[in-house]
């Protein structure tokens, strides 16, 4: 978002070149995400997180595994799903996303429901999260 503007008139000008060997178009320009953020909320109230699946604090948990979360200093067990229909209606689950092309994003939902009210309507965009092992 900051980095495009400078390369813009190159784009318009079709000078794909000058593009290229522009150093803020470099990978190593673009920070990378910490992955224990709120990265967007959906109307249902469904969290898509910056968490990614192949990341080792999502990629060692098992499916059906009860998990902590905890955002705003509140905890909700969540169980870990790799799809919507595997998961019970009202239940809050953890699972890989529909975004992040071969390494998608995680998000966390309340089947039939909204997350972000399951969490008091508390979590926004940006805030971080935390997943604990269930006890």
């Amino acid at each position: 978002r900051d980095n495009f503007p400078a390369v813009l008139p190159a784009v318009a000008r079709a000078d794909f070149d000058s593009v290229v060997r522009n150093e803020l178009c470099a990978k190593t320009s673009i920070r990378s995400l910490p992955s224990d953020r709120i990265a967007y909320i959906d109307s249902f109230g469904n969290m898509k997180l910056t968490l990614k699946k192949s990341d080792p604090q999502f990629a060692t948990l098992k499916e059906g595994q009860q998990v902590r979360i905890k955002i705003n200093q509140i905890p909700r067990v969540a169980t870990v799903t790799l799809g919507s229909f595997e998961i019970n209606e009202g239940e809050l689950a953890l699972a890989p996303g529909s975004s992040g092309y071969d390494d998608c994003f995680v998000e966390l939902f309340l089947r039939g429901g909204s997350a972000k009210r399951h969490f008091e309507d508390s979590p926004k965009v940006e805030q971080s999260f935390e997943i604990l092992h269930k006890d």
